[in-house]
């Protein structure tokens, strides 16, 4: 699960013969491309300053445009939970969420990278100047299924029928049907300090028995079954798994402003 990069631009995401990435900034877009040639087939504005990949199946593109503008009822300036046509880059359907209570004001609408979660729904970490609210999305009747409050972080990660998300400063397994808590882990002391920074809660992957993330300071490995720490990696970094079982580490160190930075390096580990 890849957030967008320091530069504004996030991963691509390549399915078959096509590419698709997210730029962020001031002209903020999701392109596709073709894969072979490099030609630019569509491309559509999408807001935001972090350029967070879209997700995609085999029929629609999805991506949370953000906007920070006067709230207007009913379907607004197009923010919200967007799903794109993938051979035309026409929007499909948007899901705006009104703010909570109802102002007259200004707000702020931003949300996470979309997660599918592999039965016919969507995950989205939806933030605004009310809170944060992890928000389930039925693509099929293109509804909200459902919506937990919180103060979560990053971007659900999603096993089977389970998914892993930070909220506050622990790390909370949920049930991809309704949301519901199945179980939380807390950090020791030391580990909650790290815990607290936004580098620290932008990556969670996970496999069937261990669950990944990262610190401002090292990569941890949690086992599910027992709920602990089974062992860690001595840099913080930014996390893949592929397909093969090979845990990537993008390695990160701090720079003289004590900003995290990318190395230029990048750690593999064989989780078999």
């Amino acid at each position: 699960m890849t957030q967008g990069s320091p530069n504004g631009s996030a991963q691509p995401i390549i399915v078959g013969q096509k590419v698709y990435i997210s730029y962020g900034g001031s002209s903020a877009e999701t392109k596709v491309l073709d894969a072979a040639s490099g030609t630019v087939l569509w491309s559509v504005a999408s807001g935001g300053d972090s350029g967070d990949p879209p997700a995609v199946d085999n029929q629609r593109l999805y991506f949370f445009r953000p906007y920070w503008s006067r709230y207007t009822p009913g379907p607004g300036q197009g923010a919200g939970f967007t799903a794109l046509d993938l051979s035309t880059g026409r929007t499909v359907f948007t899901i705006v969420k009104p703010p909570t209570p109802p102002t007259e004001g200004d707000i702020r609408f931003s949300g996470s990278s979309p997660v599918l979660t592999g039965n016919g729904r969507a995950l989205v970490n939806r933030n605004s100047d009310f809170g944060s609210s992890l928000e389930c999305i039925d693509l099929e009747s293109q509804t909200l299924a459902w919506e937990i409050e919180g103060r979560f972080h990053g971007v659900p990660t999603v096993v089977g029928d389970v998914f892993y998300i930070i909220n506050d400063t622990q790390l909370e397994a949920r049930g991809v049907a309704d949301g519901h808590l199945l179980w939380s882990w807390s950090p020791s002391q030391g580990i909650r300090e790290s815990f607290n920074s936004a580098y620290a809660l932008s990556d969670i992957v996970a496999t069937n028995n261990l669950v990944f993330f990262s610190t401002d300071e090292q990569v941890y490995a949690l086992d599910v079954e027992k709920r602990s720490i089974v062992w860690s990696y001595p840099a913080p970094g930014r996390l893949s798994i592929s397909a093969s079982g090979i845990l990537y580490i993008v390695r990160y160190s701090r720079d003289l402003s004590i900003s995290l930075r990318p190395e230029g390096k990048v750690a593999a580990i064989n989780l078999h």
